[in-house]
């Protein structure tokens, strides 16, 4: 994937992976408005730090798993309903899941995963991606995971003949 993407082309790639996930229309509709409403969060946030940021983009190397608790906090102390705070933190764990499958982020940061539950984690991410239990992935440690999760997301982004 080309890392030098504007904040667009991102969240049109990340609305591709969820919608070949399969996604249901009424999921994705809702993943949009949470992913918009945490990147406007998060923006806020970082700006509070001094640090100007305009897009999702530029805040992605500030989220980590501690951002991802006081969001959810956030959300609580302003009566966001239960199920509305569930939802916006299942978008979350989904744009978590592909910045690591994209290679963007080796940290899960809604999960706060060590290194030997990041293998885990991936081989997960990874048989999901391509629907299948995770004990029908064959792969020769974190090396051959990570070559095994690239010609996935190539294929999900329709970029299989793309370097």
């Amino acid at each position: 994937m080309n890392l030098s993407l504007n904040s667009d082309k991102f969240l049109e790639y990340f609305f591709d992976y969820l919608s070949k996930s399969g996604v249901s229309s009424n999921s994705f509709k809702y993943y949009r408005s949470d992913i918009s409403h945490f990147s406007g969060w998060m923006i806020l946030k970082v700006r509070t730090w001094g640090i100007f940021a305009e897009s999702i983009l530029e805040v992605i190397p500030f989220i980590k798993a501690s951002l991802a608790g006081e969001y959810r906090d956030f959300l609580i102390k302003n009566n966001v309903s239960p199920k509305t705070v569930n939802r916006r933190l299942t978008s979350l764990r989904h744009l978590s899941r592909f910045l690591i499958l994209s290679q963007i982020s080796a940290f899960d940061f809604m999960e706060g995963k060590s290194p030997a539950q990041a293998e885990a984690f991936f081989l997960g991410a990874l048989a999901g991606a391509r629907g299948v239990d995770k004990d029908q992935i064959e792969y020769d440690g974190m090396a051959g995971l990570k070559s095994e999760i690239t010609k996935t997301l190539k294929v999900f982004l329709g970029e299989a003949g793309s370097n």
